[in-house]
């Protein structure tokens, strides 16, 4: 993932857990879940209840990946 240019991955603690959220930059969330949908997986896009934290990193919304062997 790292090597997209426009991709930012917020959060890289080690040990990390499944959940990830990043944002696709010039393009709103929104618009990039519908584009991840079509491709057969499901992320979420919003705030995430976390508008304060996300104000901070200067952002109005994010996608939301979780990872688990339960879903695909």
């Amino acid at each position: 993932l790292r090597a997209i240019n426009s991709l930012r991955i917020f959060g890289d603690a080690p040990d990390k857990g499944a959940i990830i959220s990043f944002e696709l930059q010039g393009i709103h969330a929104h618009d990039v879940s519908m584009l991840i949908d079509r491709q057969g997986v499901a992320v979420r896009a919003g705030t995430h209840c976390a508008q304060p934290l996300l104000k901070r990193f200067g952002v109005t919304s994010t996608c939301r990946a979780s990872f688990g062997m339960y879903n695909t």
